[in-house]
């Protein structure tokens, strides 16, 4: 049985036809949509509506995955976490070190259900991390494999695999760890077997090749072959 997850990275849908993208990896088995929302301010791009966050919620059965890039996280939860089927919010630790505990707390007034997921960027303290985890209130990470809400940048994978040696030789594995960015056909394994069981699948998986201008129809057909690679990789 399977032990992972796979999430289809919205923003590397055709915007254009967002609802065809959403209901047919919906229909294929993908396990969540990755939201990532941007304010042109923490990283240097602007990301999605609440609104069209409440729409996809109406349209699809998977759950929402919430990836706040944004300075103020108080207001970005505010903003998104009643919006529906969001089962997971993640949220930088960079910025965010005297916050942590009073953000878990704000976003659990909102559902208590909502599990809450702490990104570690390539440049964030790890000591910081495992102090963290040995609290045992936050047992989700998301490692980035990039700089976030950059363009056009070179993928590390190599960083995650060896921040999560150094978390297992600290003795504070979390029990969900997510990839964003880095998660590539040739990278899957490699990340699988240092311990990611959730995998943010974009432009170089789920929709690699996948031409803007291609029909409906070609684009469906090879998402749904490449979300057949990605999981004889895993």
């Amino acid at each position: 049985m399977e032990n992972y997850k796979i999430g289809s990275s919205v923003i590397c849908m055709n915007h254009l036809h967002l609802l065809d993208d959403i209901k047919h990896a919906d229909s294929i088995g993908i396990d969540y949509f990755h939201i990532d929302v941007m304010d042109g301010d923490f990283v240097p791009r602007f990301g999605i509506y609440p609104e069209i966050v409440y729409e996809i919620s109406l349209v699809s059965s998977v759950e929402l995955d919430l990836h706040l890039m944004v300075k103020d996280v108080f207001f970005g939860v505010n903003q998104f976490a009643s919006c529906g089927k969001i089962k997971n919010i993640t949220f930088h630790l960079d910025g965010n070190e005297a916050k942590i505990y009073q953000i878990f707390d704000f976003i659990k007034s909102f559902d208590e259900s909502i599990n809450v997921t702490l990104a570690v960027n390539l440049s964030t303290s790890l000591n910081h991390v495992c102090q963290i985890l040995s609290d045992n209130i936050i047992q989700s990470l998301m490692f980035m494999g990039i700089h976030p809400g950059v363009l056009v940048q070179k993928h590390r994978p190599e960083n995650v695999i060896q921040s999560l040696s150094y978390l297992r030789e600290a003795g504070v594995t979390p029990s969900t760890i997510q990839c964003d960015g880095g998660v590539a056909f040739d990278t899957l394994c490699d990340l699988r077997n240092a311990g990611i069981n959730s995998f943010v699948c974009g432009s170089s998986t789920l929709y690699k090749g996948v031409s803007k201008c291609a029909t409906n129809v070609d684009r469906k057909n090879l998402v749904t072959e490449n979300l057949k690679k990605i999981h004889s990789y895993l």
